[in-house]
């Protein structure tokens, strides 16, 4: 699984990359379908992955602003200090009440 998620992400960089250089979507997406489907035409079983390529194609005609990616950044920053914030807090507190629970008395 980890391979092909790997392999799967260096698809989706080459095709940011080939459609960075020459801006064709639909040209691309029809040459990768048709490599694709010519690859091996004399079996009875098909090699075409359908989730793979779907998630291909869709993110080719996938548009993500900038403004968009930059919020949701800080949302997740926001969240994880929040998060990072509340335990520490909860943490601090339950070692000062069991200190103070087993504090010595003093002699006299």
């Amino acid at each position: 699984m980890f391979f092909s998620t790997l392999q799967l992400n260096h698809e989706f960089l080459a095709d940011e990359n080939v459609l960075a250089t020459h801006r064709d979507i639909s040209f691309y997406q029809n040459l990768l379908l048709n490599k694709i489907g010519s690859s091996q035409p004399f079996i009875l079983t098909s090699n075409f992955n359908f989730l793979a390529i779907k998630k291909r194609l869709i993110m080719m005609t996938k548009n993500t602003s900038k403004s968009k990616a930059t919020l949701m950044k800080l949302a997740l920053l926001a969240v994880f200090i929040g998060l990072t914030t509340t335990l520490c807090a909860q943490l601090y507190s339950s070692k000062e009440s069991k200190s103070q629970l087993y504090k010595p008395k003093k002699q006299r």
